[in-house]
């Protein structure tokens, strides 16, 4: 795990500093992969087209 601090936006929320990819996955396994990653905190995630803040 990760010692650094979260990274704050300018809007006051913050992200933090690990996210998550999800090529190749589609489908099913792209949907229950980024379910699961935002139900255990992560608002980070991207595939190698775009990174978007969940």
């Amino acid at each position: 795990m990760s010692t650094q601090a979260p990274r704050r936006l300018n809007d006051g929320n913050s992200l933090p500093p690990m996210g998550f990819g999800t090529w190749p996955l589609t489908g099913d396994e792209a949907a229950v992969a980024v379910e699961t990653a935002l139900r255990t905190g992560h608002r980070l995630g991207g595939d190698p087209n775009v990174y978007v803040e969940l």
